[in-house]
């Protein structure tokens, strides 16, 4: 089963490509109480304090260790509202004010309950959470697809200085293509200079 720690988890984001194991008897045992779900919200309490993210879309059995806390929300409170608060430059001053320890820092989870969040009815929370998972999802497509296309003109260079201009070009082209970009490098010129 994977385990996640501190390092997998930044805001609003959380990586679970992780080589971090358990067995499966811990996860079903003494773990099983930092079993995830998806719309569980994830906090650093040690470490790299304060990142918070949302489970989603979570595939397979998958737990936390202990500078991870892990904050399950009654149906009526949306999940994305409390992660923006806490994500927001009011929810990042309060955690700080609330940590404890200068060189080693920890947020106890005492500590992590004594934030105020502002409660407000649920409709109006809900139009908030939602937005800001709109949002998110969003800017990490964005994200996702700006590494892509930097790794296309990483290679395209890599083969205009290997093979040929009009072979890098060519192969940029229907790369782009079959990412449903267009984009007209008919005009695109290459000039090697060697120092």
């Amino acid at each position: 089963m994977k385990f996640l720690t501190a390092e997998h988890i930044a805001d609003f984001k959380i990586n679970f490509n992780t080589e971090k194991r358990i067995l499966s008897k811990h996860h079903n045992g003494e773990l099983s109480r930092t079993r995830l779900l998806n719309n569980d919200i994830l906090v650093t309490i040690k470490g790299r304090i304060g990142n918070v993210a949302i489970v989603e879309n979570l595939r397979g059995n998958v737990n936390l260790n202990q500078d991870v806390a892990l904050l399950r929300l009654t149906p009526e409170i949306h999940p994305w509202y409390i992660v923006g608060f806490l994500n927001s430059s009011i929810g990042k001053t309060l955690i700080e004010q609330i940590c404890t320890g200068q060189i080693n820092p920890f947020l106890g989870f005492g500590n992590l309950k004594q934030i105020q969040i502002p409660i407000f009815d649920a409709k109006f929370m809900n139009e908030i959470g939602e937005r800001i998972k709109e949002k998110t999802h969003s800017a990490h497509k964005a994200s996702a697809e700006s590494k892509e296309l930097l790794e296309l003109a990483k290679t395209g260079v890599e083969k205009a200085i290997e093979q040929d201009e009009k072979t890098a070009i060519n192969w940029m082209k229907q790369q782009l293509k079959n990412l449903g970009i267009s984009i007209n490098l008919e005009d695109a010129t290459y000039e090697y200079r060697s120092n």
